[in-house]
């Protein structure tokens, strides 16, 4: 019988949490936990894959903490989320947990959607920061719209929805999840952003700008 590791589909409710057994991951430590459960409470997802294990027949979690938390937290909670196991694959199908083929996860990595994106300040903008701030995004929707290159495949752009305190801002693009330079070119405008116009605590509910 084959002993690899599994990508599972569960209920976050179903999933123990036993913290002598946590490994946090980088990720997790990262994760700012009031802004990742806004973010999950609106986008309805996790952009993570949290590892679980089984003992004595019970799925107990190794890592993904913040997000499994966030999951629940949504109202209402999430009904599913993708892990990853170590387990037979006979033993699986005993439990009656579903798996999640390679197929089926590359297929929605190449599908193109509304993603949702959320950056969090530490600091209120003024409107001149906020504009800044919404040129530079949507000038990086076109520039990454119109190359010939195959870098994520951004065909649409919603409008930017700021909070009443003007710390928080959220807009919606239609692109696919497939990795490319594309990821990197984002990244660096948010490390332009927070180095010239306001410190970022958080994009997606995660502190990646160090």
């Amino acid at each position: 019988m084959s002993h690899d590791i599994q990508l599972v589909r569960v209920h976050p409710q179903t999933i123990s949490v036993k913290e002598e057994l946590l490994r946090p991951t980088q990720w997790d430590h990262k994760a700012v936990v009031d802004d990742l459960k806004d973010y999950v409470a609106v986008t309805r997802l996790i952009k993570a894959t949290p590892s679980i294990t089984i003992v004595n027949y019970e799925l107990v979690l190794l890592s993904g903490l913040p997000f499994v938390v966030a999951a629940l937290d949504a109202t209402p909670p999430l009904p599913e989320i993708i892990c990853s196991v170590q387990i037979k694959k006979e033993l699986l199908e005993q439990l009656g947990i579903e798996s999640v083929s390679l197929k089926e996860l590359m297929n929605s990595i190449n599908e193109s959607y509304w993603a949702v994106e959320m950056l969090v300040f530490n600091e209120r903008l003024e409107p001149n920061k906020r504009q800044f701030v919404e040129d530079k995004v949507y000038n990086f929707y076109i520039e990454v719209s119109t190359t010939t290159e195959n870098i994520g495949n951004y065909c649409s752009f919603g409008e930017f929805e700021w909070n009443e305190n003007n710390t928080k801002v959220m807009w919606k693009w239609k692109r696919n999840d497939k990795e490319g330079n594309h990821i990197v070119r984002f990244y660096n405008l948010l490390k332009e952003i927070d180095q010239t116009v306001a410190s970022i605590r958080s994009w997606n509910g995660i502190a990646i700008i160090k």
